[in-house]
């Protein structure tokens, strides 16, 4: 695609032969849904309860739930990041 104002013939942008199939998705986390799980942090090791190892396997957002989790409870800030590369 080219944009506005841009040269219609230009040697150095090639026209495109392929068309990519790869897919972006972003989910948004529900912020009860993480506030609820309960983690247990302990010398390095993070200790989900027992009935959250058992949702993961039944609910797919479940496991990105408990990761948002463990990474935003160990210090990091949680900062989405839309990136096609």
């Amino acid at each position: 695609m080219r944009t506005l104002g841009a040269p219609i013939c230009d040697p150095a942008r090639p026209e495109a032969q392929k068309i990519s199939s790869r897919v972006a998705q972003a989910t948004m986390i529900d912020p009860a849904r993480l506030q609820a799980i309960r983690l247990l942090l302990r010398d390095g090791i993070a200790e989900p309860p027992p009935q959250a190892l058992g949702a993961t396997a039944a609910d797919p957002d479940a496991v990105i739930t408990l990761l948002c989790a463990l990474v935003t409870r160990s210090g990091y800030a949680w900062q989405p990041l839309l990136g096609l590369g």
